[in-house]
């Protein structure tokens, strides 16, 4: 890898779950595309804010298995890195709003055709209610420097 990519890579929010398992964050277009194409593998869980433009979030496994928990952290923090989440920053009652998430694994997501960089289309994914101001997403997912 050039120094470049491993110097957008170094900048990207990496977060390591209770259970062990990596998340990374896009926080761009060129980080989205990075993380979702040239770093992510096929065992891992990719993660979006539906309807709305946001961080690409990639759970990582060596297997294919993975912890209910660390779903729902990853799409809470999909929703945290979302455009839509900004409704809420200033309602004192954002800690009851929730936020629907694609996710599905890796190999599901591909370019979508005559796009801008980081627009993506999904097969076969899932849809998860995620908090973005959830004490989960904040407190339980610790950041790795």
């Amino acid at each position: 890898m050039s120094k470049s990519i491993c110097t957008i890579i170094a900048r990207m929010k990496h977060y390591i779950t209770d259970s062990g398992a990596k998340i990374i964050i896009g926080r761009n277009s060129r980080e989205n595309e990075l993380l979702t194409f040239q770093i992510a593998k096929a065992s891992d869980l990719w993660f979006h804010a539906q309807n709305t433009q946001g961080a690409h979030v990639v759970l990582m496994s060596p297997v294919n298995n993975h912890n209910p928990d660390d779903i729902q952290y990853a799409a809470n923090l999909a929703a945290l890195h979302s455009h839509i989440k900004k409704i809420f920053a200033n309602d004192k009652q954002k800690q009851n709003y929730t936020i629907s998430v694609n996710y599905c694994s890796v190999i599901d997501v591909s370019k979508a055709a005559a796009a801008s960089r980081g627009t993506v289309t999904l097969e076969n994914y899932n849809i998860i209610d995620a908090i973005p101001y959830s004490k989960l997403s904040t407190y339980r997912i610790h950041y790795k420097k």
